[in-house]
Parts: structure tokens; sequence; C-alpha cells
């Protein structure tokens, strides 16, 4: 059923979460899984990566939380205290919203709780991988996945060093282009190693 799939069928990656409440065996959505992500890479080949940049020597590492649902939608009421309960000492938060404000006093909340909020809207995806690059973004958390809103192919072009995932959706994990859920961090100052859980919540999202 999935292998004999047309082209364009297999190009929806709001598909691959949707197959996650059909009855289909672990190994038949992996397929689909890898041929959306094998898709996501392919359509990104060919768009220009931003240029490496050498990280600045600054004392604060910073986060990017890359979302469409800041505002009135699950995934922003479950994270919405996320944002402003980073240490800000150790941590500098950046939202890229790939919604928009929707004038909701959610979306407000979660901006005042970044120290920088971007409305990705008008960029391009070469855009916008230039422009997390260029805010020398250290760990890019993608909040979307395969949802509706979600903007997948620009982790494919590499824009930050760690691409983190949230806990929503299995078939992200074959997308190539993205790294870890959970980020191990040396501070060398204190000479250990510190465990650091980037995005704990599972929350309920639309299909895309």
């Amino acid at each position: 059923m999935i292998r004999a799939a047309a082209p364009d069928c297999l190009q929806s990656s709001g598909l691959a979460f949707k197959l996650l409440h059909l009855p289909l065996p672990a190994s038949l959505q992996k397929v689909y899984a890898d041929r959306v992500a094998a898709g996501i890479a392919r359509l990104a080949s060919p768009l220009a990566k931003p240029a490496p940049r050498t990280r600045a020597q600054r004392q604060r590492l910073r986060i990017g939380y890359l979302s469409a649902d800041f505002g009135r939608h699950p995934v922003g009421y479950l994270t919405r205290s996320i944002y402003a309960s980073h240490d800000r000492r150790r941590f500098e938060i950046f939202g890229y919203a790939l919604a928009g404000d929707d004038g909701s006093e959610n979306f407000r909340a979660i901006a005042s709780g970044c120290d920088q909020l971007v409305d990705t809207r008008p960029l391009s995806l070469e855009q916008l991988a230039a422009r997390i690059a260029a805010d020398s973004i250290d760990v890019l958390v993608d909040l979307n996945g395969y949802t509706r809103g979600g903007r997948t192919h620009v982790l494919a072009l590499r824009p930050a060093p760690v691409q983190v995932l949230s806990d929503a959706c299995p078939q992200r994990r074959e997308l190539a282009r993205r790294q870890i859920r959970f980020l191990r961090v040396s501070s060398a100052r204190e000479n250990r190693s510190s465990s650091i859980p980037i995005v704990a919540a599972h929350p309920s999202r639309r299909a895309g």
C-alpha cells in the first residue's frame, strides 16, 4: 500500500503524522518516514546552506525554538512556561515564529519569555537558515516536526550545530539532518557534564 503510493503522496510530511493513528506495523511506518525524510533532504539539497560561523566567545548558550504554534494551540499552551524558565545566566532564548502573532495572550506570554522573537513569515527557507546561523544559535529545537505550519526543510540546511527534536512525532527521527533529543553540555569551567532536557512535553497537535 505505502510502497505503491504515488510520488506526490510520498512528499506529504503531514501524512507521516496521520499514519500514527492507523493500526499499521512499525515497519511500514518507518518505510514511509524514510521516504518523507529522503524527500525533504532531496528538495533542500539545491538550496544554499548558510556559511559556517565561528561561535562567539560568550557565557550563555543560545537556544532557538522553531514553531508555528506559539499562540492558541496545545503546543503553545503546554510549552508556555518553558521559555521564561531557562536560567538566563546560562541560556539566551530565541523564538522563531513560523505563523506569526495570532493576537493571543498566550503568544504574548511566550514572546515575553524569549530574549528575541522573530517573525519568520517573510523569509524563504534559505533566508530563515541564514538568519538562524547569523543569530549564532547553538541548539535549534524544532517543535513542529511533520505537522501543519512546520518548515522541516530548514533543518536540512543545518543552520545550527545541534538540532533537537520535540517528542511529538516518532517519524521525525528518520530525518537524518536532525540529531538528538537531549543535549549533553560539558562545562570546562566546572570540569563536569550536565544533561539538559530541552523539551519534555508530549503535546497533542493537529495534522498537517
